[in-house]
């Protein structure tokens, strides 16, 4: 399956870890590409229409932290976008993702909309980390699950996603098509949501993969932070 790395320009620790994740995703089978993401500096300069979600996590930020938040997400859609155009499932990688374990791509090339790559290890790093005692029920043959009921992060906002499912993060993922339109669709219509807040169950049929195939660098370079 045919993925994306998404890295800083010009950064070398974003660099070296996206080669890093370069050498272990391709080492399990991926077929993956080194991708400049967008910077809070050309995310200005670039013609990016789109309305501010009312009420939404992107909407509380300002000046250069915005801009980075709003470089993110505008990787996502451009990703997205790329999907649409070759019309087949693709992964989304961030720089500080590695790969654990070849996962079965016939059964990924199944997922309904967006599935999420390393869920046994998401609420045990960054942002995430201590703050939830859910985790994802040992898997003993490779499967697709849907996101479960008592799953506990959800949107918190007062806004239209109050309550949704939210993915842990973005660092490995594969979405459809079918996916990807949706997002698309959501911020054409609703406006732009951090990356981490769109991709929603409001938005896409949430689903990850057991057991993991992707873990974490065990640096982590918070570039999502101004």
């Amino acid at each position: 399956m045919k993925g994306r790395i998404i890295y800083l320009k010009n950064h070398d620790a974003s660099i070296k870890q996206a080669e890093e994740a370069e050498s272990s995703l391709s080492k399990f089978g991926w077929e993956v590409q080194l991708t400049p993401g967008y910077t809070a500096e050309t995310v200005q300069s670039g013609k990016h229409a789109f309305n501010i979600l009312p009420n939404g996590r992107l909407s509380c930020f300002e000046g250069k932290k915005f801009f980075t938040k709003k470089a993110c997400v505008m990787n996502h859609i451009s990703f997205w976008n790329e999907v649409i155009q070759k019309d087949e499932p693709m992964a989304f990688f961030e720089h500080d993702v590695i790969a654990c374990s070849t996962p079965d791509f016939a059964l990924l090339n199944r997922t309904k909309d967006f599935c999420f790559l390393s869920m046994d290890y998401a609420f045990d790093w960054g942002a995430l980390a201590g703050k939830f005692l859910w985790r994802p029920e040992p898997a003993l043959a490779h499967e697709i699950r849907d996101f479960p009921k008592d799953y506990p992060l959800t949107h918190h906002r007062m806004c239209m996603y109050n309550g949704a499912q939210l993915t842990p993060g973005t660092a490995a993922y594969v979405i459809t098509p079918s996916g990807a339109r949706k997002l698309i669709a959501a911020v054409q219509n609703y406006g732009l949501e951090q990356s981490d807040y769109i991709i929603n169950s409001h938005n896409v049929k949430m689903q990850y993969y057991a057991p993991s195939v992707c873990k974490y660098n065990t640096v982590n370079l918070s570039t999502s932070n101004a």
